[in-house]
């Protein structure tokens, strides 16, 4: 088989908060303990939800309305979060990247971020973890990495890159190997992905390795790739398609193939469509036009769960803007309002 069998555990919702601000979510992150979320009125938030064990149970208490704290305006609403090397990233829509030292934290609405050398003259369309560094990528072609400053270490002047055409999504592997190349792959609106062998000084991305993402090979774009993300294992690649489809992938051979598609859910070219892997490399998680969740069995290709907020289900009641997984946990931003957070069992 080329996938692992699904395990016997379930997408089951641990808790649901109301979003810190009225106005709508347009980013999420999480750590094991906090969540921060990012709104349209251009506020970063924070969520002390707390740990979970093994079931999924809230440690010591299960709250629903657990304590939050506003970390700050921004100069443009934010389209991106990450946390790297503890510190908490912000990409705005007008180019410019703010950083929060997290060991320092906020103090209740005090501006506490500070601007990050990278900054973009076009809209930041993507911002990943890339060898320890903040990689961001723009509509102008344009990707800049630079390493996170430290007390001891400022930080850089980004390392730029220039490709001919936006980049709608990018990914990355994270080689346990420190003297392992990353692998960067990199959808600029067009019929192919790009694959790079980047090393880790930092040289240029040279020569690229071609994925045509049509079945044929030929050179009729059929669908436009919203997101992709490698299998744990960086064997499987994933794409979330304006289609309709997840398209995955298989990097293990001399020419990648495709060997799986997804269906089911609804999307067209406004939509933000998003998937991740789980951490058994078995099952998809992702977002659909239709406000629902699906979860995949990539060995079989069926939807094992298909959440919804409809009907009296758990999911949300309005567009998912934002997800992003932590361990074995799933944290989903909606523009009904909430922040949900999921665990398996």
């Amino acid at each position: 088989p080329l996938f692992p069998p699904s395990p016997p555990t379930s997408l089951t919702l641990s808790t649901s908060i109301p979003a810190p601000s009225k106005s709508n979510l347009t980013a999420v992150a999480s750590t094991a303990t906090l969540t921060y979320t990012a709104h349209s009125d251009r506020s970063v938030h924070s969520i002390t939800h707390g740990l979970y064990d093994t079931r999924g149970e809230l440690l010591p208490t299960r709250s629903t309305s657990p304590p939050t704290s506003c970390l700050g305006t921004l100069s443009a609403p934010v389209i991106a979060l990450e946390v790297v090397a503890n510190q908490l990233f912000a990409a705005c829509l007008d180019g410019k990247v703010y950083y929060l030292n997290l060991e320092e934290g906020g103090n209740g609405g005090d501006v506490v971020f500070k601007e990050f050398s990278t900054k973009h003259n076009q809209r930041i369309t993507n911002m990943i973890e890339f060898q320890g560094k903040i990689l961001t990528a723009d509509t102008g072609g344009f990707i800049k990495v630079a390493s996170p400053s430290t007390p001891s270490t400022p930080s850089t002047h980004p390392t730029t890159y220039r490709l001919e055409t936006p980049v709608i999504s990018i990914c990355c592997d994270h080689p346990t190997s420190p003297t392992s190349p990353t692998q960067l792959f990199v959808y600029a609106d067009g019929v192919h992905i790009h694959r790079y062998k980047v090393p880790l000084d930092g040289a240029a991305l040279g020569d690229a390795e071609l994925i045509n993402v049509n079945k044929g090979g030929d050179t009729h774009r059929s669908y436009r790739i919203l997101h992709m993300a490698l299998s744990p294992n960086s064997d499987y690649l994933a794409c979330q398609t304006d289609r309709g489809r997840i398209a995955i992938y298989s990097l293990t051979t001399p020419m990648p193939t495709l060997v799986r598609s997804l269906y089911g859910h609804q999307g067209d070219d406004f939509f933000v469509g998003l998937c991740y892997w789980d951490l058994s490399g078995s099952r998809i998680l992702s977002n659909s036009h239709d406000n629902d969740m699906f979860v995949y069995d990539v060995s079989t290709g069926d939807a094992k769960q298909v959440i919804t907020g409809s009907e009296g289900g758990e999911g949300h009641k309005a567009k998912i803007r934002d997800m992003k997984v932590f361990g074995d946990t799933m944290t989903t931003a909606g523009w009904d309002g909430f922040i949900k957070i999921w665990i398996w069992c």
